[in-house]
């Protein structure tokens, strides 16, 4: 699955929760910066709520971000859930451990 596309259902799920469903707003930007793609996500939800508490997903997120040399963020304050992540445009080499030990160009030939 692409990333972009795993951060947008996460995304979509999030916004669901909201109980007001003139409410539900998502915000999501993609842009490339270096070499690096950053996802930015910021979803409206109650006050109390975290949206990114489901563990599931969120945990799936970062080992798909780890997987390929990433980072992820997830965090929800005065009403406003925001997940961030990026991920390295170069496909991660990685020893027999699942350790990153270098990189070579990532060629998806419009595959991400």
């Amino acid at each position: 699955m692409r990333w972009w596309m795993a951060v947008t259902r996460a995304s979509i799920a999030a916004a669901a929760l909201m109980a007001d469903p003139s409410r539900r707003a998502i915000d999501l930007g993609l842009c490339r910066r270096a070499d690096v793609l950053v996802i930015s996500c910021d979803v409206a939800c109650e006050a109390e709520q975290n949206p990114w508490s489901d563990a599931g997903t969120l945990r799936a997120l970062r080992l798909l971000a780890k997987k390929h040399g990433g980072a992820l963020q997830a965090t929800s304050e005065n009403g406003v859930a925001t997940l961030q992540a990026s991920v390295p445009m170069t496909k991660p080499e990685q020893n027999g451990h699942g350790e990153v030990v270098s990189r070579t160009p990532r060629t998806t030939h419009g595959r991400g």
